[in-house]
């Protein structure tokens, strides 16, 4: 049976209903498991381009050692850019690939849910079909399957790449304190 809307409007979270949902991604939980590691990759490897910085600014730029010709500076500060440039090429190729899979998981995820929807929709009495407005129905149907959709793949991905950029970040900067 549908809840009334304000019981639903009341609740934050609620466990069980997250459980429901998470026996959707367990067939894709390879993906899933795949694109977390990309985001790990990503985040280390975005919180290590600064360092990459501070080596070509300290090194090359304003070298404490004179006995380094311009020919060498410009040779090291090349290499720096180059590894800098290739990093980031594969950070983007990284972040494309995870979003990527990501919104294939929430595509996959989201059809399984309305197929499951649709079969329930189909199982109920037709008593409720004429209690219940067909607007307030297609609106359970698509806009709430949407939104389920977008805090899969925007929501919770974002929240775990913020957290892991959070900890490679604070690490380099233990790391170079």
């Amino acid at each position: 049976m549908i809840a009334p809307e304000k019981e639903i409007q009341g609740r934050l979270f609620d466990r069980r209903l997250a459980g429901r949902l998470l026996r959707y991604v367990k067939p894709y939980t390879t993906a899933v498991i795949v694109a977390v590691i990309g985001l790990l990759i990503m985040a280390v490897i975005t919180a290590y381009l600064p360092v990459l910085l501070k080596t070509a600014v300290d090194e090359y730029v304003i070298a404490e050692d004179t006995a380094l010709s311009m020919e060498e500076r410009f040779a090291g500060i090349t290499r720096v850019a180059l590894f800098f440039l290739g990093l980031s090429a594969l950070a983007f190729l990284l972040r494309y690939g995870e979003s990527y899979l990501m919104a294939w998981v929430g595509e996959h995820i989201i059809y399984d849910i309305r197929a499951d929807l649709f079969a329930k929709i189909l199982r109920l009495p037709l008593r409720i079909m004429d209690r219940t407005p067909v607007g307030r129905l297609m609106t359970r149907v698509t806009s709430d399957v949407d939104a389920m959709q977008k805090m899969v793949t925007d929501g919770l991905v974002a929240l775990a790449a913020d957290c892991f950029a959070l900890f490679a970040i604070m690490a380099f900067m233990i790391y170079l304190s």
